[in-house]
């Protein structure tokens, strides 16, 4: 998985890549300063690998709930965007939204999964489920 477009990351990618071969589910969060290709490095070492992406939204919305609403209609709008049915109901909060998540995971018939949510802190979902733990899954947070 070796990514010649990555200058100066050996040490980033080749734990990337020991993460994805571990024989257990691993959460990785990855975080530094703004625009420094945190995403770009994620994106490149697991192309491939990666069925689900969801971005947070920078909104300066003052109303919590405006705001909650809005992250998660954009989390349901990258459900929508993998194939998750647009009969599935649209989430209220985001234990809701995470089950259509876990629904579409157990769907897939891929061993090794990603699941990459960026920009997480501005998504500010409630709490992180267990189920990310229990599944062969690799998760990756950039913030």
């Amino acid at each position: 998985m070796a990514c010649q477009s990555i200058i100066g990351r050996n040490e980033e990618i080749k734990k990337l890549e020991k993460f994805l071969k571990s024989s257990k589910s691993e959460f990785v969060a990855i975080y530094g300063r703004r625009r420094v290709g945190k995403s770009y490095l994620v994106e490149e070492v697991y192309k491939d690998k990666i069925v689900f992406r969801a971005v947070g939204a920078y909104i300066k919305e003052k109303d919590e709930r405006t705001y909650k609403q809005i992250q998660l209609d954009h989390f349901y709008e990258s459900l929508l965007d993998c194939g998750v049915s647009e009969d599935s109901p649209r989430p209220s909060n985001w234990r809701e939204a995470f089950r259509l998540l876990r629904k579409y995971l157990e769907g897939l018939r891929t061993k090794r999964r990603v699941v990459f949510l960026d920009e997480l802190p501005w998504s500010r979902p409630q709490f992180f489920p267990s189920y990310i733990m229990e599944q062969n899954l690799k998760s990756l947070i950039s913030s």
